[in-house]
């Protein structure tokens, strides 16, 4: 047996690292980073991509290396990949911030930030004035 063949069968599935939603957000230009079910089953990620979009990367030659995500990204358009079946291809559904796989909700809604970093999701910048406007009332109210 070949060398190359011998790391071939021993190479594990392809995993996202915590860098993957940055990159197709900066690649893309999206309005925020997508979550990991863009390509896993859970917005907490890990594992091998399960989803319809993680899938048709994966057979584009997404790895677990980040220098993956572009190549893979750039046959994805070639190929005109549309996983929901909506006639909007996949990489012009994330650059809209929509989601391209079948019932996905789309990453970037209205008056809702994205991940902030890797996976994980950040407070509505709405939850941030609520709790100043309670702040400011206890200290009102301590006061009296």
């Amino acid at each position: 047996m070949t060398m190359p063949l011998m790391l071939a069968l021993l190479a594990g599935p392809a995993q996202a690292l915590s860098t993957f939603p940055a990159e197709i957000e900066a690649d893309l230009g999206m309005p925020c980073a997508p979550t990991c079910d863009l390509c896993h089953s859970s917005a907490s990620g890990g594992g091998t991509p399960t989803q319809p979009f993680g899938l048709a990367m994966m057979d584009r030659g997404l790895s677990s290396s980040a220098d993956s995500i572009a190549p893979a990204l750039d046959e994805m358009v070639a190929d005109a990949v549309d996983s929901d079946g909506d006639g909007t291809i996949d990489t012009e559904d994330l650059a809209l911030g929509e989601n391209p796989n079948p019932d996905g909700s789309p990453f970037c809604a209205a008056g809702i930030e994205g991940p902030s970093y890797g996976c994980l999701n950040v407070a509505p910048a709405s939850a941030g004035l609520l709790g100043l406007l309670l702040g400011t009332g206890l200290v009102a109210r301590r006061r009296r």
